[in-house]
């Protein structure tokens, strides 16, 4: 019998969807290239439990990215 869908494992990442975004001030891309005054693509890494040794807390990350870099995992995800 098959796990229940709506069963979320809290070790593994979950990510929000691209959302694209003003650079106001300096942000660094995934590729490691830092912009700014353009707009940029933005999502969320969040991991609802922590291994014991961090604080039990919520991980929240932010990554930013150009377009080529959404497009480039989108096409990555489609392809497995």
């Amino acid at each position: 019998m098959p796990l229940d869908q709506g069963a979320h494992d809290p070790t593994k990442p979950r990510y929000t969807r691209w959302r694209k975004v003003f650079a106001w001030k300096p942000r660094k891309l995934t590729n490691g290239k830092t912009v700014w005054l353009k707009f940029i693509y933005k999502r969320d890494i969040i991991i609802d439990w922590m291994p014991p040794a961090f604080p039990a807390k919520r991980y929240f990350n932010t990554q930013y990215a150009d377009i080529n870099a959404v497009i480039r995992e989108k096409l990555g995800q489609k392809n497995r």
